[in-house]
């Protein structure tokens, strides 16, 4: 469990990281289908990213980004390929009210 989390029951964490974000790994490879519930509160700038079925290798993932500048939510997937070069793929996005926490 990352510093400054909590496990909650067998199956769950929560926490907060104010100063930097926080990458936390979570899940087995097997898991075929997730399903995701969280609470994201943006203090300051312009968007705040979630990503998920990051690979083994670390050169793909999805990701959920929340465009609080253009009130919008946002998935896509980056791959990146042997030089490093990335390439996203725009999923869905839509409209979504989304503001700063006090």
């Amino acid at each position: 469990t990352p510093t400054g989390w909590e496990r909650v029951g067998s199956d769950g964490l929560v926490g907060e990281d104010y100063a930097n974000g926080l990458l936390l790994t979570y899940g087995e490879l097997e898991w075929q289908d997730l399903e995701l519930s969280l609470l994201v509160t943006p203090l300051a700038g312009g968007n705040a990213q979630i990503l998920l079925r990051c690979n083994e290798q670390a050169n793909g993932w999805y990701l959920v980004d929340l465009l609080i500048g253009w009130q919008a939510i946002a998935i896509s997937r980056l791959t990146f390929d042997a030089q490093g070069q990335s390439s996203q793929v725009k999923l869905s996005v839509v409209d979504y009210p989304l503001e700063h926490g006090h």
